[in-house]
């Protein structure tokens, strides 16, 4: 009979932007599997398309090790704020868990490209007067590169016209979304 495994997955919580940090420090420790996914995503800026690196579970990453005999390390390494808790528990996460997103992501730093912007989308304005202002999508011209949206505007749904690249998918900044990984109850 084999001896319980005393490693297990857990969600620590990282200092936003600093994930892959905080994952190479971990990863230079011994007895420590670390797993940060990440995503390319490529959006569109004031200045064009602009590719960006983010972590797909920002401010989190997860860990495997010996809770009795390293947590204080970890706790403790430079960016981490700590292991996720809830109370006084601290859960562990199942290995398939890890295998399925490892499954997802190939490799930790994945390349998603946003979907083109289609009738019915709901999109955000980038540039221009209207800029921060989200609307539906009414029509795409392809060969003018113009985007008819409906906003509201001043308590009234209002048709404007706006060029193409002033317009993104507001769930480009939801990677997780973008490759289709939902969260199960």
């Amino acid at each position: 009979m084999m001896p319980p495994q005393k490693q297990h997955w857990y969600c620590l919580k990282a200092k936003t932007k600093r994930e892959h940090i905080a994952a190479s420090i971990l990863r230079s420790r011994e007895n420590l599997e670390v797993f940060c996914p990440r995503i390319t995503l490529t959006k569109k800026t004031v200045r064009g398309p602009k590719a960006f690196t983010e972590a797909l579970f920002p401010g989190y990453l997860f860990c495997k090790f010996d809770y009795e005999e390293s947590s204080r390390l970890v706790s403790f390494s430079r960016h981490i704020i700590g292991i996720v808790k809830f109370g006084t528990s601290t859960p562990t996460l199942p290995e398939s868990t890890i295998s399925e997103l490892r499954r997802a992501l190939p490799q930790e730093v994945a390349e998603v490209v946003a979907a083109p912007i289609k009738p019915g989308d709901l999109a955000e304005i980038v540039d221009g007067c209207f800029a921060g202002e989200q609307g539906r999508v009414i029509k795409v011209e392809s060969t003018t590169q113009r985007i008819n949206l409906l906003i509201e505007f001043l308590g009234n749904q209002v048709n404007i016209e706006v060029s193409g690249d002033k317009v993104i998918n507001p769930n480009a900044g939801n990677p997780a979304a973008m490759l289709g990984l939902t969260p199960t109850k």
